[in-house]
């Protein structure tokens, strides 16, 4: 089986390999930091991927919020 990701500039090929990577190994491929993950003016984030091997599915996460919610709370 061949995948392929492909798509304009912007299109946001970039942003679901971070996704993937991210639910799975809890960080993105360029060795950004964890926080500089969080969208500006953002208290949460994750990244979900569900995927099947030898008829089982599995499910990896990952999330991140600030302190109490607020958008200068601690990571």
């Amino acid at each position: 089986m061949h995948v392929a990701i492909a798509g304009n500039i912007g299109a946001g090929k970039t942003t679901l390999l971070d996704a993937l990577t991210l639910a799975l190994y809890g960080r993105v491929h360029r060795n950004k930091e964890v926080k500089e993950i969080l969208s500006y003016g953002a208290t949460e984030c994750y990244a979900e991927v569900e995927f099947s091997s030898n008829k089982e599915i599995y499910r990896a996460k990952w999330n991140i919020w600030r302190a109490r919610g607020k958008t200068d709370g601690n990571i």
